[in-house]
């Protein structure tokens, strides 16, 4: 009788596996539409590492325009996505020019690190108008995100 029900119990278990996984990706993006609100409103976001001068001045170029945001699970294709990125968030606007942000969980924390990000500008597409960014940092830049 108990062997009858062990398909059973594996089957929950694993739908119970699944089902976690969905809500941990529903709260990562409810997280990262957060992030993209703060920065659409304020330039910054206190759940975001990793950012510098140079992504400043691209959002600001983008918020030049009213803005609206996307929040994708998981990590771009090559060439820009690594497999690293566990969210993606894209800031687009009416003027058609659009930031991609990948995005991976800053260990411990609850806030997202800044892996890269790139601009595109519609109609070219990412083929002829995206201008990739890989953001490097150091161990400087990173004691410095941690005090902000």
């Amino acid at each position: 009788m108990i062997l009858a029900f062990g398909p059973l119990l594996l089957f929950i278990g694993i739908t119970n596996i699944n089902d976690a996984r969905k809500v941990r990706e529903r709260v990562r993006t409810i997280r990262a539409l957060s992030v993209a609100w703060d920065l659409m409103q304020t330039t910054n976001s206190t759940n975001l590492t990793g950012i510098g001068p140079e992504f400043q001045r691209d959002l600001a170029a983008i918020l030049a325009s009213p803005t609206d945001r996307i929040a994708l699970s998981g990590d771009e294709s090559p060439p820009h996505g690594d497999g690293r990125a566990c969210t993606r968030l894209i800031l687009t606007n009416t003027q058609r020019q659009a930031l991609h942000l990948r995005l991976q969980d800053d260990a411990g924390s609850r806030r997202f690190r800044l892996l890269s990000y790139w601009r595109t500008t519609e109609p070219s597409g990412p083929a002829n108008g995206s201008q990739p960014v890989r953001l490097e940092t150091n161990r400087a830049s990173s004691a410095a995100d941690s005090r902000r």
